[in-house]
């Protein structure tokens, strides 16, 4: 008898697991890429894109960033159809889809911003984004390496390559 009761309760406690969680709603799938270039004079330029795999429209992603940076307030920039604004006091940098959207599907590029912060600090590191029905997703902004970083290890792993193929030969027979 103990275990009827036990088979019921926990069908009951299963059966309710499944239907909370067929009725949560699903999550966005936000990515948000950086890619940050050192340009001279301690400064740094970041090009900021956010891609939305759904399943709904994101209204605003916010990024963490540094407190009372005037820089980046002065620099920020974003595409047609969409706002970046920056809240000194709280080291938040917003990006919102105003005439524009992050449409499922889409990748949005275009927000930037100059900065003295480098890549790798503890900021522009993490972000928050509200999808249209009100839903709160969270994620960590993927860094993008510089191109420049690329060339170079490129560049590295040819030579590597080359001095590999090349046969070694005495020294004497280099000579002749």
């Amino acid at each position: 008898m103990t275990h009827k009761i036990f088979s019921d309760t926990r069908r009951a406690v299963l059966l309710g697991l499944f239907l909370l969680g067929a009725s949560a709603p699903a999550q966005a799938t936000l990515i948000v890429n950086e890619a940050a270039t050192p340009i001279g004079g301690g400064v740094f330029h970041y090009d900021l894109s956010v891609s939305n795999s759904g399943p709904l429209e994101i209204a605003i992603v916010t990024v963490n960033a540094a407190l009372a940076d005037a820089l980046l307030d002065a620099t920020r920039a974003a595409p047609a159809g969409f706002l970046a604004l920056y809240d000194g006091a709280f080291g938040l940098l917003d990006l919102v889809a105003d005439t524009g959207s992050f449409g499922v599907g889409s990748t949005i590029g275009g927000f930037s911003f100059d900065t003295r912060v480098a890549p790798g600090s503890g900021f522009f590191d993490v972000f928050t984004a509200i999808d249209i029905a009100g839903n709160i997703v969270g994620g960590v902004v993927q860094r993008v390496p510089e191109p420049m970083s690329g060339s170079l290890v490129g560049l590295g792993l040819v030579v590597a390559a080359r001095a590999r193929v090349r046969p070694s030969q005495p020294r004497a027979l280099r000579a002749a």
